[in-house]
């Protein structure tokens, strides 16, 4: 889904599956979830545009796992107080950032979260994942508690 105002626009949809696509050069949002929840967004590419994935409305309880998000203004915006409980994890967000709104999880789980190409503090006992939380912009007041320091996907790596 290429050079549009949206790649993909999703309403009022449950148990979605968004697998396996390149959503590249879109102006608006990559993929627009609007009402959509328990939905799952995996293994995708979005490069290049203004916002990779907009949650808006009640888009809630989605899982966003394994994407990369490359050159957006920002990779993930949820700008609806009502798009809460989302899980965002194992994303490589490649020179863009997050905002949010809402409450959400920021890892899976386990005790890892995503990568950020920006997160430049220290990981001083070598775990893989950052001392210090990502603050996730907005006024929802969001963390990524575990950033890891190295991205998930080769591509990400080039």
């Amino acid at each position: 889904m290429e050079g549009s105002f949206y790649g993909l626009s999703i309403e009022k949809s449950e148990r979605i599956s968004i697998n396996d696509n390149a959503f590249l050069e879109n102006e608006y949002a990559g993929l627009f979830l609007i009402n959509a929840s328990s939905s799952n967004v995996r293994d995708n590419i979005f490069g290049s545009g203004g916002i990779g994935i907009l949650f808006y409305e009640k888009a809630m309880n989605n899982n966003v796992h394994d994407n990369i998000f490359n050159d957006y203004k920002i990779g993930i915006s949820i700008l609806s107080l009502a798009a809460g409980g989302n899980r965002i994890y194992h994303n490589d967000f490649l020179s863009c950032r997050a905002a949010s709104e809402a409450c959400n999880l920021w890892d899976d789980g386990r005790g890892i979260g995503n990568y950020w190409s920006e997160y430049s503090l220290k990981d001083a006992d070598g775990d893989g994942i950052g001392d210090a939380p990502y603050r996730i912009f907005g006024s929802g007041y969001e963390y990524d508690y575990h950033p890891v320091m190295n991205p998930f996907h080769r591509m990400a790596n080039e």
